[in-house]
């Protein structure tokens, strides 16, 4: 069963879930199951969007809808660990 939320597929095999709230998933086989990640930062209610090139790399756009305010990060190990990369901190 697929999470709820955004999704980035990398591959066949390998896909990345945001439910837009704190839970994060991945999987590495096609969906057939999925494994929740605690990443290092709460983006609960104001993720844009996730995006994925690898299985590795990938990237979330942050805001809340109405504030006109926005943040990108980066994570270059599966979405454990995010990085701030806008605006600089």
């Amino acid at each position: 069963v697929i999470p709820p939320g955004d999704i980035s597929c990398v591959d066949a095999l390998t896909g990345f879930s945001w439910n837009g709230g704190e839970a994060f998933y991945s999987t590495r086989d096609g969906g057939l199951t999925w494994t929740s990640l605690t990443p290092n930062l709460d983006l609960s209610d104001s993720l844009n969007c996730i995006e994925f090139v690898d299985a590795s790399i990938g990237w979330a756009l942050t805001g809340p809808f109405d504030s006109g305010l926005t943040w990108l990060y980066q994570t270059r190990d599966g979405g454990a660990t995010w990085t701030q990369l806008v605006p600089q901190e």
